[in-house]
């Protein structure tokens, strides 16, 4: 039986730690952090030093919205949050498992399609010195998508399906070299 884990794996999706900084003005008590979704049960807020305790803030996994109830941090107090995110959410994730009878490849092909739909959201985008073509991104989930549907449905190569995948995909071109 797969799990959500082994689906994280397929797809290359791994939660990964996160660090935000922001300062206190005395007066805002929203925050975005940076990445998101966050993983459930994984956030620490610090507010000048001191761990936050989680009834005093609520953190928007699904919108990475950092909300402290009642009073604003102290203007010029460092407010740090640690979390670990990933690209797709865990919720989202469990009903592509589900809806797929547990069958990996087929949950992490309808899963690469998702990611390949997000990236061709936003064509390219410059950051510092290396250019990211998010339509080369999106058009290699959707090729191992369809590599994980086609190695699922021929039956001569069903037992070597995990040896059959590998990620090929250039996203990533260096300008002014």
């Amino acid at each position: 039986m797969a799990s959500l884990e082994d689906l994280r794996q397929r797809i290359d999706d791994l939660p990964q730690y996160r660090y935000d900084s922001k300062t206190g003005d005395g007066t805002a008590t929203k925050f975005q952090v940076s990445k998101f979704p966050i993983e459930p049960a994984t956030g620490t807020i610090t507010v000048g030093g001191s761990e936050y305790g989680s009834a005093g803030y609520n953190l928007n996994g699904t919108a990475g919205l950092l909300d402290f109830l009642g009073t604003a941090p102290v203007s010029g107090t460092t407010i740090v949050a640690e979390y670990n995110c990933s690209q797709l959410n865990g919720t989202l994730l469990q009903d592509i498992l589900d809806r797929n009878g547990d069958t990996l490849d087929l949950a992490a092909a309808e899963a690469l399609e998702v990611r390949a739909a997000g990236a061709a959201a936003f064509f390219s985008f410059i950051s510092a010195d290396v250019k990211v073509d998010k339509s080369k991104v999106s058009k290699s989930f959707m090729d191992l998508a369809k590599h994980l549907r086609d190695n699922y449905y021929d039956p001569d190569r069903q037992g070597t399906v995990d040896t059959q995948v590998e990620w090929h995909y250039q996203d990533q071109e260096q300008i002014g070299d």
